[in-house]
């Protein structure tokens, strides 16, 4: 593991976060490059920075909202403290997000968090209160962000790029993939598990393996009646 990777899993573990959906995110977000400035993404000034705003570091923050974190500007570029920003934020809106809606899986609620933390979060809380509050279905959730002003095909792109086969579930708070055997299920532990993981392998090895002692069975058999016709 190398120290990017790190710094990575070790802000995941402290703030109780998917290690592995939250690596994705700092590649998705910078392709690892700590030192990445993206380009300019509004019209309007940085309140930090006194320009027009764009992202900066690790996890592509606006300097406005890496300070409003409680970090330095100055520390915008280093790596651990972005993440750190990252974690933090994460974790912020994941919270917000399951206390809202306690009735989503794990999956779906982490799926809207990355969303918040694409597009802001207040557009997150706006639609599931549209979509019925506490106990609305994702799909009600996603149907009413259309109401927003949040870009929802980008947010969508954003967190599909980063949960991959990674499919949401309607199957309550397990945190399951509807995708079967190539989904996921995120461990108490915040680690990320294949469903069936390891299952479909035992049970074809075991075949597998009885089909192999049965041929050698009947080769002994034969050689002994052969032997015997001698």
């Amino acid at each position: 593991m190398t120290d990017l990777q790190s710094i990575i899993y070790d802000v995941a573990g402290r703030y109780s976060l998917p290690a592995d959906l939250f690596y994705r995110q700092a590649v998705v977000e910078s392709s690892l490059n700590p030192a990445a400035v993206g380009p300019v993404v509004s019209k309007q000034i940085d309140s930090v920075t006194g320009e027009l705003k764009r992202a900066y570091g690790l996890f592509q923050f606006i300097p406005s909202t890496f300070v409003g974190l409680g970090f330095a500007f100055s520390a915008i570029l280093d790596a651990a403290q972005n993440a750190e920003a990252a974690g933090k934020y994460m974790r912020q809106i994941w919270s917000s997000v399951k206390a809202m809606n306690p009735a989503l899986s794990t999956l779906d609620s982490y799926r809207l968090a990355l969303f918040g933390y694409n597009g802001g979060p207040a557009y997150i809380a706006t639609a599931i209160k549209l979509a019925g509050g506490s106990g609305s279905l994702m799909d009600d959730i996603l149907t009413a962000l259309n109401s927003t002003n949040i870009r929802v095909a980008d947010v969508q792109d954003y967190a599909n790029k980063i949960m991959g086969a990674y499919s949401s579930s309607s199957s309550g708070g397990g945190g399951a993939s509807s995708s079967g055997g190539g989904g996921v299920w995120i461990g108490p532990d915040y680690s990320l598990i294949p469903a069936g993981d390891g299952s479909g392998e035992g049970e074809g090895g075991s075949s597998l393996a009885l089909l192999v002692l049965g041929g050698v069975v009947l080769l002994i058999a034969f050689g002994a009646i052969f032997k015997g016709m001698r």
